[in-house]
């Protein structure tokens, strides 16, 4: 049997969409918390792929950046499309939605108090947050509508829902004024974290800002 090992902080972030599509495929696994504060992590930063989480170790074999890791766990448990072709179109929302998260970032790293050498908050919601979320969630709210289905595909859920509702979980839970415009996003968060898959392990989830 396979042996699954999660690396992450101890929080949602970038690990969260990982937990959330184990969970759903009933796949047990390990996890490895660690304090993004700590020099525990520091030390442990060395000794990663490229220097950041998540990692998921597969049989001890890493995995490093989310995305790859979620098209792998897509692949394995029949979430990645049901065509190449719609695998693509898949890769391309993931690819666009987390260069938006990676791009606000630093909004959001002064909204939970983490360390960034910008510091005005009220500087970086609206020279990056405002214009960041105008250009993105218009978007995601069309392809979301046009799919019909609920998910991001026509064809039905896929690795990349995890990742696009679990990041905009915590959007909504912190700055819900950002999906006022947005009923198919909130729609969407909803629905993820409605999977009945999903109902005991969110029933004990840590509780966590980001």
């Amino acid at each position: 049997m396979v042996h699954y090992k999660l690396q992450y902080f101890d929080l949602r972030g970038l690990g969260e969409p990982i937990r959330l599509i184990l969970h759903y495929v009933g796949q047990d696994f390990e996890e490895e918390r660690l304090d993004y504060f700590s020099d525990e992590w520091l030390e442990f930063k060395e000794k990663t792929p490229y220097g950041h989480l998540p990692i998921l170790l597969v049989d001890g074999v890493p995995i490093a950046e989310c995305r790859a890791i979620g098209r792998y766990l897509g692949k394995k448990f029949n979430l990645l499309g049901k065509t190449d072709l719609e695998a693509a179109q898949l890769d391309s929302i993931a690819d666009f939605f987390l260069e938006f998260f990676m791009e606000a970032r630093p909004y959001l790293f002064v909204l939970f108090g983490l360390p960034y050498k910008e510091n005005d908050k009220e500087k970086l919601y609206n020279e990056l947050w405002v214009p960041k979320s105008a250009e993105t969630f218009p978007r995601l709210e069309k392809i979301l509508k046009e799919s019909g289905s609920g998910f991001l595909s026509k064809d039905g859920i896929s690795w990349v829902d995890f990742f696009v509702a679990a990041l905009n979980y915590t959007i909504n839970k912190n700055l819900p004024e950002t999906f006022r415009n947005f009923p198919e996003i909130k729609k969407h968060v909803e629905k993820i974290h409605g999977l009945p898959e999903l109902q005991e392990y969110l029933g004990k989830r840590k509780v966590t800002d980001l």
